[in-house]
């Protein structure tokens, strides 16, 4: 290449590499919710953690509304649908609220157990009930520690539950109370509805919570 011609590129080179150091803009629901509804197309920086306290099961709630995110054939079933929702189309069905009630405490139930006997000390458990796509069905569990926490991750990802195959990573998600919509914790509801970016828990019998607790306690406590 010529002094002409590199001087030319040289002129017109803009340096886009980011130096050492430098802070990234981060995208703060991944980081306070460890879900985005933007998924890979958001335009800032989710840090995938390699190792955590926190192990996210995707999708392992079941979620009794369907949400679709854009415009689908279903959008001509104007009798069922409500497109209302800024782009969300969601199919209108009646909600059992005593079915869901159990199915919390069974899988609450369930995973307590499983993952504390198998993995070690269990801190919280976070079933986001949220109808959307991007939250809506997974599952925070939080360990008492990063090594408990990552023999869960190694050993979980290739079981099966309630008849589906069951997918967990790491979350940047440290603090369950950061990440839980305040609106929806104190009143339950949330103005917002479908388009809230943050978790609408789903919380277990609070004496079923206290027996798993207390049991836990005890089982560690006598192998100590």
């Amino acid at each position: 290449m010529s002094e002409n011609n590199t001087a030319v590129v040289s002129r017109n080179y803009q340096n886009n590499f980011v130096p050492n150091g430098t802070k990234l803009n981060e995208c703060q629901f991944w980081s306070k919710v460890g879900s985005c509804r933007h998924g890979n197309k958001c335009a800032k920086i989710h840090k995938r953690p390699t190792r955590s306290k926190t192990v996210v099961f995707w999708k392992i709630f079941n979620n009794p509304i369907r949400t679709y995110y854009g415009r689908g054939p279903l959008s001509k079933q104007a009798d069922i649908i409500d497109d209302s929702n800024d782009g969300f189309v969601t199919i209108k069905v009646d909600i059992d609220e005593n079915y869901l009630k159990s199915e919390t405490d069974r899988l609450y139930q369930d995973l307590f157990v499983e993952l504390s006997l198998n993995f070690g000390e269990i801190d919280g458990i976070l079933i986001c009930g949220n109808f959307n796509p991007h939250i809506g069905g997974n599952v925070l569990v939080k360990f008492k520690d990063e090594k408990t926490a990552f023999r869960c991750y190694q050993s979980c990802n290739d079981r099966w539950y309630n008849g589906k195959p069951m997918f967990c990573d790491f979350s940047p998600v440290q603090y369950f109370e950061d990440a839980i919509c305040k609106g929806f914790s104190s009143h339950g509801r949330c103005e917002r509805g479908d388009k809230c970016n943050l978790i609408h828990p789903r919380r277990p019998n609070p004496e079923l919570h206290r027996t798993l607790i207390s049991s836990q306690r005890d089982y560690y406590k006598d192998k100590d």
